[in-house]
């Protein structure tokens, strides 16, 4: 698995270990409800002391409640946790390794987890301390499922940022997560639908005029993805250009030699 980019470290780091000294608490009271499923008593002690949510105790990989709900496959707390109006960590990475909580429960091949994860708008496809993406790690453990579930995310998260960017430079950014609930996220089959109607504008509960007109006549969208566009191509010429460059250089330096060899001829010659 190391050729493959995932250590044995990396697939250990499901393991829970407090690494700390005898007669000491490594785990707080959170953790510990986590890891035994009690959904009742994680609700009440998030209820009593919100910050609980993301206290790291003093365990060996420094985890955080919801990597050890996911490490023991608790579905209904890692449910309540990313649905709990405080603001849980779903990126958060343990401190060896670098795993998110995506990342386990990949190494878990939990389906159920990984969609509830990947449902959640914060959660971002982070790379581990050793660079492995949840792609890499579930087509290097051949789960293909899993796979298709992440490149699709990856895919969505994509025009989410897109969108978001068209929206902030319309100074309406704050409407960002508003699109995503009525499932736009697609800055491309947006324009395709022509603009937003006021039935729809209304369930998306805005309300000034100001805005309603922009995201009525999507505002600036078709230029913005122009420009985007042309953005992308040049990056890419960059690199094309940066590449024939390094060849041309190669040229030079090839003849260079050659001439060189043909000047040492000569001289040998007379």
């Amino acid at each position: 698995m190391e050729e493959l980019g995932v250590s044995v470290e990396e697939l250990g780091c499901g393991r829970l270990e407090a690494g700390s000294p005898r007669e000491t608490i490594a785990w707080t009271p959170l953790q510990y409800a986590c890891a035994l499923g009690d959904v009742e008593l994680v609700s009440e002690l998030v209820a009593t002391n919100p910050e609980s949510a993301n206290a790291l105790g003093n365990t060996k990989y420094a985890y955080s409640p919801l990597h050890i709900a996911v490490r023991f496959e608790h579905e209904a707390i890692v449910k309540l946790l990313l649905a709990g109006s405080f603001a849980t960590k779903v990126n958060a990475v343990d401190q060896q390794i670098g795993c998110t909580p995506l990342h386990l429960a990949i190494l878990q091949g939990n389906r159920a987890i990984v969609k509830l994860l990947l449902d959640d708008v914060n959660t971002q496809q982070l790379e581990s301390k050793n660079g492995t993406t949840p792609v890499d790690l579930a087509a290097e453990l051949g789960l293909d499922d899993l796979k298709s579930l992440l490149v699709d995310h990856a895919t969505r998260a994509s025009g989410r940022a897109q969108l978001t960017s068209w929206l902030a430079s319309i100074g309406l950014v704050e409407y960002a997560f508003t699109f995503f609930g009525e499932g736009f996220e697609d800055a491309n089959f947006l324009l395709g639908t022509g603009g937003l109607d006021d039935k729809t504008l209304d369930a998306m509960n805005i309300k000034k005029a100001g805005h309603r007109a922009k995201l009525q006549s999507l505002y600036q969208l078709k230029e913005f993805l122009q420009v985007d566009s042309e953005g992308e191509d040049g990056s890419e010429e960059s690199e094309e250009d940066s590449g024939s460059s390094g060849d041309d250089s190669d040229e030079e330096e090839s003849e260079s030699d050659s001439d060189e060899d043909d000047s040492g001829s000569d001289d040998d010659s007379s």
